[in-house]
């Protein structure tokens, strides 16, 4: 249980719909959230509709009268309650409000002082006890609290008792940064002990080309008044004064939305036992070239989570990287028993059993995965992976299944290339034709079309292969591998062959040829010819072959 207070030293800073947002993110990565209103004199949690259909609710208040009154520890149970989110989020959401907010609620708070509560009730006690209760009965990932503003008398339970870290937000002005500043130090060099972490977030920040010299002069006073940098900035968002909202991440991200979800991210990096947290240090080791480190930081991992499906995921395809599948597919098994419903893990299934040529275990879970999943990027990797193994009518069903879920030029082309793979352009054409109502000016889209309208004898080939022609000649070569140039001079070299132009052809191949020499041995590229991946050396072949039938003059041939 890692806990987190959302403080501000002064209010309209944004502080609540932070922790709000935060909780929803945390909960969207599989997070279990525990949400604790503190701010007991101006409460704002509950007063979200995602959260609340506004039906009073005792919580935090009721929940230390009834302890003062009866001297025991109520059950917490009677005092939380659990969020409906959707049931596409995998982490759920438990919130124990500020209290009813009745007539009732402002007697008990007029009689509640905090101070005489932690000197006569054992209030230090209390407040472990009620730690110990939400992670004894709710096994939260993260306790997420809203504090007071200002320096009251819950201050010390909220910014030092309570939390493992303290994200601090605070617009600029003096007010905020001098106020700011007390807090800071004081949790900095706290005197009980508590090893505190926290994140300071300034807040709001308008986009406004003409505050850049302001935005500098007070980021300078805030280095000189709290001796320490903002992580964060949360712009401003004038809609969010109309109603509270959580911004969802499936929207397009407006710039508060991406404030939002970077803040997310840097609290599960403050929390060093999130596997999260861990996983991306394993994987950062992997990506320095640190092989035998990262493994055993991902054996690590996986051993202290043994059902986390994500540290399961994440050691499967690390095997995968390094070569073993076999071995990557028993992990991804182990995260299919916990999770098998998980379009994500049924993906990985599924072509790692290819790799291990499970072809029949590989197509049952396709159709599973294919069910399940509502993500194109998804569906269209997986798709290709059919592809280069060689599964063409599964691909061509994983295909069209991604244009069921979002219509796409690139799935159309991807589907015409595995007809004119088995030699069937007839079938290729309309998908291509269709690509190009999305995408007319695809060199690849138009030079394929021109393509099988040549392999059928079409005499209108002619007019496309003149538009790739173009489209090529109008393109920078720069962002592509050099695999994928290789490729790009072959194809064209028939489109200039199909416009006469022969030496053009000739340079084209002769081009490809260059690049296919300067490849490492053992790499595989895309032929024009078969439609396909082949070995580099059948590349080089291939290549040749044209070079040769090419006549030595210019005419047609």
């Amino acid at each position: 249980m890692f806990a987190v207070t959302f403080y501000s030293y002064k209010g309209g800073v944004g502080r609540t719909s932070a922790l709000v947002n935060t909780a929803f993110r945390l909960a969207e990565k599989g997070k279990r959230v525990f949400i604790l209103d503190f701010d007991l004199e101006a409460p704002g949690v509950d007063s979200y509709r995602q959260i609340s259909d506004g039906t009073p609710r005792q919580g935090i208040l009721e929940y230390v009268s009834e302890y003062k009154t009866g001297g025991r520890v109520p059950p917490l149970v009677d005092y939380a309650f659990e969020v409906e989110i959707a049931s596409t989020s995998p982490g759920r959401i438990f919130v124990m409000p500020a209290g009813r907010r009745d007539r009732n609620y402002q007697i008990q708070l007029a009689g509640l002082d905090w101070k005489y509560f932690y000197r006569h009730s054992r209030g230090f006690l209390f407040v472990e006890n009620l730690k110990a209760a939400i992670e004894k009965d709710y096994s939260p990932d993260y306790v997420l609290v809203d504090s007071r503003t200002g320096l009251t008398d819950v201050f010390s339970i909220c910014t030092l008792q309570l939390p493992d870290l303290v994200v601090l937000l605070f617009s600029l002005n003096n007010q905020n940064v001098s106020g700011t500043a007390r807090v800071y130090q004081a949790i900095r060099s706290n005197q009980i002990g508590r090893d505190i972490q926290t994140i300071l977030v300034a807040t709001p920040i308008p986009d406004a080309p003409d505050s850049v010299d302001l935005l500098k002069r007070r980021l300078d006073c805030v280095r000189k008044t709290v001796h320490a940098e903002p992580k964060l900035f949360l712009s401003f968002d004038p809609f969010m004064a109309f109603e509270e909202r959580i911004l969802s991440t499936k929207d397009i991200p407006s710039g508060l939305s991406r404030g939002y979800e970077a803040l997310t991210t840097q609290i599960i990096s403050a929390n060093k036992n999130d596997v999260l947290t861990m996983v991306e240090e394993a994987r950062n080791l992997r990506e320095q070239g640190n092989l035998e480190l990262s493994e055993l930081r991902y054996q690590e991992v996986v051993e202290s989570n043994p059902t986390s499906a994500t540290a399961l995921i994440e050691y499967g395809v690390f095997l995968r990287i390094r070569g073993k599948p076999g071995a990557a597919l028993e992990y991804f098994k182990k995260a299919h028993q916990l999770k098998p419903e998980d379009a994500t893990i049924l993906s990985k299934l599924s072509t790692t059993s290819l790799a291990c040529s499970q072809v029949d275990n590989a197509r049952g879970y396709l159709r599973k995965f294919l069910a399940l999943s509502t993500s194109r990027e998804e569906i269209f990797e997986v798709a290709m992976s059919f592809e280069r193994f060689g599964y063409l009518d599964e691909s061509i069903e994983a295909f069209e299944r991604a244009n069921e879920v979002k219509e796409d030029w690139h799935s159309y082309l991807g589907i015409g290339n595995i007809y004119m793979r088995k030699r069937n352009p007839a079938k290729a054409l309309p998908y291509y034709q269709k690509g190009r109502e999305l995408q007319p000016a695809s060199l690849e889209l138009v030079y394929n079309y021109a393509y099988a309208l040549h392999l059928l004898g079409n005499p209108t080939a002619t007019e496309y292969f003149k538009r790739s022609i173009e489209l090529y000649e109008q393109r920078n070569l720069d962002s592509n591998r050099p695999s994928e140039k290789a490729n790009i001079f072959q194809a064209v070299s028939h489109a200039y062959i199909g416009v006469g132009e022969t030496q053009k052809a000739r340079h084209s191949l002769e081009e490809s040829l260059k690049i296919a020499k300067q490849l490492p041995q053992g790499h595989e590229v895309f032929s024009s010819i078969s439609y396909m991946q082949v070995p580099l050396k059948e590349f080089a072949e291939e290549t040749m072959e044209l070079l040769k039938k090419l006549p030595e003059t210019g005419a047609r041939p």
